[in-house]
């Protein structure tokens, strides 16, 4: 039985064996399995490890990512200025005049505004 089931005593399977564990009966890899389960997890709103994105928070349970209403103040000033036409550059620029500041550094940088610009879309 699998440790995410309860299980304390476990052992590594071959891929077909894992598959057949599984119910299936191509060739199945862990890396496949794995991916799959990744995917279920992140459509469900769970964590998955690394950074938590710009926007979102890891909640009590250590297990969900729930909004953070002030970065999402912050994604909804980016998406506005960079709709009315400012330069990922003029849109950090803004941002940073505003006290709109990211998580990790004392100012935009364009890369950073394109990464939560990608975010929020």
């Amino acid at each position: 039985m699998p440790r995410s089931s309860g299980g304390t005593r476990t052992i590594s399977l071959c891929g077909p064996c894992h598959g057949k564990v599984h119910g299936v009966t191509s060739l199945v890899t862990t890396s496949a399995l794995t991916r799959a389960a990744m995917e279920r997890k992140r459509a469900a709103g769970e964590y998955t490890g690394g950074a938590v994105r710009f926007g979102y928070q890891l909640s009590a349970d250590g297990r969900t990512l729930e909004r953070n209403e002030a970065e999402q103040a912050v994604m909804a000033a980016a998406v506005e200025r960079r709709a009315a036409g400012l330069s990922l550059r003029a849109v950090g620029d803004a941002l940073t005049a505003r006290g709109l500041m990211p998580r990790r550094s004392e100012r935009w940088h364009a890369e950073t505004v394109k990464a939560v610009l990608a975010g929020a879309a």
